[in-house]
């Protein structure tokens, strides 16, 4: 079972839930990042290339680069560059998706309703001013400036030290992140969620459905209407002679000292602030305290809470939880977070940016999603662990390590228990043990390195790494290559070859049928004749792939590689990060793919060619860029995709509850989510 297998199969799970809240009809698609260099001189040039093809749809962009330009009644005017170039082929359906802005550009969009299914992008010190007009989304990035007049926008979402200006108008959804800012007078938002160290200054009779802030994100509110109000980890909120209807939710943040928190019992306030400071308002005289932050060298003991719902800890700061359940927890840079005896129904735990993670007797009575990334560590020893529900999991990413030791397992999860190890990750299993129910499954990915031992292992699929030119027969490899995951028992179900790391300018050769990922790194080469693919090919720093007479399922490129496949079927490609793609076919050899997705934004330009070929599905030329920032970008990624699914159904109706269960499930799907590099 591969990545994409994993994602698509949790993804599917999102979808039911979503479609039960009502919350979205379609999610699909993927996410990819990139970075514009505003100083650069910047040129543009068609990056998709299509001759004598047959095409279903094609959705293209324009990019603008140092123009002035007014869009009025949205007439497309000024000089631009097209995404796409097309000879001898006419798509079935042709659409203008994205509109780029680079440089030093000053685009006015005036009066128009008529680019609902338009994205915009902002980059550089551009700026855009948006005025008596309705649009699906805008983001911006660098130091770029967006300006709205009396407009109606579905979704903003602002980047880097980018700046928003709203007044007057209506918007469903804003999302400052990173060290942007967002000022609205006179407006109404349906939801704004800050997050990072993002700042906002709302004023002047704006009215607010939903506001949270969370991460290190700051701001005043003045004079506004908000309905539901939520400030959370180390936020830092001023609200003045403003109203909130409903409820308060809050958190307290540890700077110094200590805290301790037995039950419903608190000491050590002296050494905390909180994350809301209300003035000269109407406000509700209940606030629910939701979150726990620990900065710096601060400490934070928890015992006997079932009301919290996230904990953090940050800095060199140590947090120690004891028979207490939350929502969520997250320990980054450089915490140490201890948690023991309790049980939860569903337990989101993020470890990242060389924090500590030690987990013992932990309890999962619906699930249990674990994500250890960015150098961080993680640490189950002498526990036992009751594991119910669609059961427990483990993602390994980065330079990661795990330590799984002395674990006995007991419960009846649907999904078992386990271990997605990806990259560079280091997993030691020693003496973990579940007598047959639930289920333990280890899956290996790409480098990582899995050793288990004396523990009992229902499925193992495992990973391989080249040492020298290698080749595989019908899923069994030969040549020169080493086992990355090592186990020592016999699992119940015969091991199966998950994963292939091409590495070092070696060469791989598939012959017959393959039912594992592939992974290409360091120039190394994938040749393939005669074949069928069933996984994902990942092609990663400058490697090739070269394939006739194939059919593959997904080929992801990133980091300057390069494809040349002529004779093949392929179920879907995405292209990103300056890489190349060539695609050919004839009547007597023909091409069809499913899909392509080919992304760019300067200087990181890809280039795809596709010619005497059909395509069945979407071939999408866009510039979407996406800065996801630790667990909060999965919401305004599902809003996302709700647009982009949905983009002439307007504002959608969505309940509170609908947000907080969509984020808590989200936060499983977005490490599988995220771009293989």
């Amino acid at each position: 079972m591969g990545y994409r297998s994993l994602r698509k199969i949790l993804v599917s799970f999102l979808v039911v839930l979503l479609l039960c809240l009502g919350l979205v009809p379609v999610l699909a698609g993927t996410l990819c990042v990139a970075a514009s260099t505003p100083t650069e001189k910047i040129t543009l040039a068609p990056f998709v290339h299509i001759t004598d093809s047959t095409v279903n749809e094609l959705r293209y962009g324009i990019g603008y680069v140092d123009s002035v330009v007014t869009i009025d009644n949205g007439a497309i005017t000024g000089t631009y560059t097209n995404t796409t170039e097309t000879l001898n082929t006419v798509p079935s359906t042709h659409k203008l998706r994205w509109i780029s802005i680079y440089g030093s550009s000053r685009i006015t969009i005036n009066n128009t309703a008529n680019l609902s299914s338009v994205y915009l992008y902002v980059y550089g010190s551009s700026q855009l001013t948006i005025i008596n007009s309705t649009l699906s989304a805008v983001y911006t990035y660098d130091s770029s400036v967006l300006t709205v007049n009396n407009s109606t926008i579905s979704v903003i979402q602002a980047y880097d030290n980018s700046k928003v200006y709203l007044s007057q108008s209506t918007i469903f959804t804003v999302f400052p992140s990173l060290r942007a800012s967002v000022n609205g007078n006179n407006c109404t938002i349906n939801s704004l969620t800050t997050q990072d160290f993002s700042t906002i200054n709302i004023t002047n009779n704006s009215k607010i459905e939903y506001f949270t802030a969370s991460d290190f994100s700051t701001g005043q509110i003045t004079n506004c209407n908000i309905t539901d109000f939520k400030s959370v980890d180390a936020a830092n909120i001023l609200v003045d002679n403003s109203s909130i209807t409903n409820k308060v939710e809050y958190g307290i943040v540890c700077t110094t000292g200590s805290l301790i928190i037995d039950g419903s019992t608190i000491t050590g306030l002296e050494n905390c602030r909180n994350t809301t400071t209300l003035t000269n308002g109407n406000y509700p005289s209940t606030w629910d305290l939701q979150t726990v932050c620990a900065l710096a060298s601060s400490n934070v003991n928890i015992t006997n809470n079932n009301t919290l719902q996230r904990i953090s800890g940050y800095g060199s700061s140590t947090v120690y939880l004891e028979n207490t359940t939350f929502d969520s927890l997250l320990c980054s840079d450089y915490s140490n977070v201890v948690y023991k005896n309790s049980q939860g129904s569903m337990i989101y735990i993020t470890a990242e940016k060389y924090s500590s993670l030690n987990l013992q007797n932990v309890n999962s009575t619906m699930a249990s999603y674990i994500s250890v990334h960015d150098d961080a560590s993680a640490t189950i020893k002498n526990s036992n662990m009751s594991i119910y529900g669609i059961g427990m999991s483990i993602s390994m990413q980065d330079q990661s390590t795990l330590d799984l030791e002395n674990v006995n397992l007991t419960g009846g999860g649907l999904g078992g228990f386990s271990v997605n190890s990806y990259d560079f990750s280091v997993v030691d299993i020693v003496n973990v043990q579940s007598n047959g129910w639930p289920m333990t499954t280890f899956f290996g990915y790409d480098l990582s390195v899995m050793n288990i031992s004396s523990s009992g292992i229902t499925y193992v699929y495992y990973a391989v790494r080249s040492t020298g030119d290698m080749a595989v027969t019908d899923d069994v490899p030969s040549g020169s290559y080493i086992n990355t995951t090592i186990w020592d028992t016999t699992p119940v179900n015969p091991p199966t070859l998950n994963s292939i790391a091409v590495v070092d300018t070696h060469t791989a050769t598939i012959y017959g049928s393959l039912s594992a990922s592939v992974f290409l790194h360091d120039k190394a080469n994938l040749n393939t004749q005669n074949s069928t693919l069933s996984e994902d090919v990942v092609l990663l720093d400058f490697s090739t792939l070269s394939g006739t007479n194939t059919t593959f399922w997904d080929v992801e490129m990133y980091n300057q590689s390069n494809a040349i496949l002529s004779n093949i079927t392929a179920d879907s490609f995405l292209i990103c990060d300056s890489a190349s793609l060539t695609c050919t076919g004839s009547t007597s050899a023909p091409t069809t793919i499913g899909g392509i997705e080919a992304i760019s934004n300067y200087p990181h330009m890809v280039n795809v060619v596709i010619q005497n070929c059909t395509v069945t599905g979407t071939i999408e030329a866009n510039t979407w860029i996406i800065q996801p920032t630790g667990l909060g970008y999965a919401i305004p990624l599902l809003f996302y995709y709700y647009y982009s699914s949905s983009q002439n159904q307007g504002f959608f109706t969505l309940s509170l509850t609908g947000v907080i269960v969509a984020a808590i499930v989200a936060v499983a799907g977005a490490i599988l989510w995220r771009r293989r590099a």
